[in-house]
């Protein structure tokens, strides 16, 4: 049975605002049980609402369609297999970790490292099979630079001091530990967060609106700069001024706009490496003076996370073929040597990608995601708004992030991917209707 429902959209536009808020210790409260948590329900009834409008029937628009389904459906397995891997395991997991869970351990594992991160898919699915216009992808992504707009204002509401005061490490310490007790957040979450919404940020600004909405939205660029500095992430940083870049080299505009462009680019950098030097000499005050320079630059990770899981990787057949299961990592034996970093990931996409599942699936990931992107890049300009270069520009952000963070399984580290994919999915399925127009 298919319902016609309305303004179901509005339920959508809602999770993806939300989504953000969503482990900050006020909304991250159970109603009355274990998991029944508003962002969880809302995306509950999405998935309602889904199955209601007939998402769940055979037959599918397109091959790309029918392709991303596909895809999903395989990527949902491997998660899957990883995650149960890792929970068979559960007993031996570093205790601090075990802790973390109290009486409780396997059921909230279990909620917040599968149930939640499957739930940040739903605004994706929901997106590929229902989002067909322009103008719905452009009120998704409204929706989630209005969020990253408002988040970021609380980001520099929080951090702002410590920055101004140029406490160097001491001040990182503070604002890492003021976003853990009030966002629910690491820094590097947020920088994520910011690194996937900036570009999109720069779309929406471009776009008309109505006055207030106007001057809102043409703000919020700057706002989610100034928090990504705020932050204090070093890679967020960098990347956010790359992504700058990215998109002057691929949107589709006339030579004379791409001029402007590049003088307003040009300038802000300049005006931005005035400003900004004292600030940028803060986040490199750390290290010592006989410390591996590269690994200085990439605050301890090459020596004492990268090189020994990669090298325990690389001598087992075993697990170069399969890797350790979900965040694997605190199951190596690297992960118990004395100058091992007890982190709970790779702090590299890559690696911990590898150690989740093996070399062979991460080559196989990554061979899917570059051909489409080479799609992506061929037809960017068939739609007059280039929608597309943006999304491009988000993807490829998050490819660069992937060095130094982030993961490509879901989790807190990535909850806005899965939509900004599947917008890039929905335009690009547009881009192909007109071609054939």
């Amino acid at each position: 049975m298919i319902v016609n429902l309305k303004n179901d959209s509005l339920l959508l536009k809602f999770l993806v605002f939300f989504t953000p808020f969503s482990y900050a210790p006020i909304f991250d409260v159970a109603l009355g049980a274990p998991g029944l948590k508003l962002f969880n329900v809302t995306a509950l009834v999405l998935v309602l609402v889904f199955m209601l409008k007939g998402g769940l029937g055979t037959i599918l628009d397109d091959r790309v369609q029918t392709k991303a389904f596909a895809f999903i459906v395989i990527y949902v397995l491997f998660f899957t297999i990883a995650f149960f891997r890792t929970f068979a395991e559960f007993n031996d997991l570093p205790m601090q970790v075990r802790d973390e869970f109290g009486d409780a351990g396997r059921i909230r594992f279990f909620l917040s490292y599968y149930v939640k991160p499957m739930l940040f898919l739903v605004s994706a699915v929901y997106i590929i099979r229902f989002i067909k216009t322009e103008d719905a992808i452009n009120n998704v992504i409204k929706a989630l630079v209005a969020s990253a707009t408002v988040f970021s204002v609380i980001v520099i509401a929080l951090g702002l001091d410590d920055l101004l005061s140029f406490s160097g490490v001491l001040g990182r310490s503070i604002v890492r530990e003021e976003f853990r007790m009030y966002l629910g957040m690491h820094y590097n979450s947020v920088a994520t967060m910011l690194l996937i919404s900036f570009p999109l940020s720069m779309y929406v600004a471009k776009l008309r609106h109505g006055v207030r909405a106007s001057l809102f939205y043409k703000l919020a660029p700057f706002i989610l700069f100034f928090a990504g500095v705020v932050s204090q992430s070093r890679t967020a940083i960098l990347l956010l001024a790359v992504s700058v870049m990215i998109i002057y080299i691929v949107e589709p505009v006339s030579v004379e706009k791409r001029f402007r462009k590049l003088v307003f680019i040009t300038t802000a950098f300049i005006m931005g490496g005035v400003i900004g030097l004292p600030f940028l000499t803060m986040f490199f005050d750390v290290g010592a003076p006989d410390q591996n320079p590269i690994d200085f630059l990439l605050s301890g990770r090459l020596l004492t996370i990268w090189i020994p899981l990669g090298d325990e990787i690389l001598s087992d057949p075993f697990l170069l073929l399969f890797g350790f299961g979900l965040y694997g990592v605190m199951l190596s034996d690297a992960f118990f040597m004395p100058d091992f970093f007890q982190a709970t990931h790779a702090h590299n996409a890559y690696l911990n990608f590898a150690a989740d599942t093996g070399v062979i699936l991460l080559l196989v990931l990554m061979w899917i995601v570059i051909s489409f992107l080479i799609k992506i890049y061929k037809i960017r300009g068939v739609l007059q708004s280039g929608v597309l270069a943006y999304l491009f520009t988000v993807i490829m952000i998050y490819l660069y992030s992937g060095i130094t963070e982030r993961n490509f399984f879901p989790g807190i580290d990535n909850f806005w991917l899965f939509p900004a994919v599947a917008l890039t999915i929905a335009a690009y399925r547009i881009s192909k209707r007109k071609l054939k127009e």
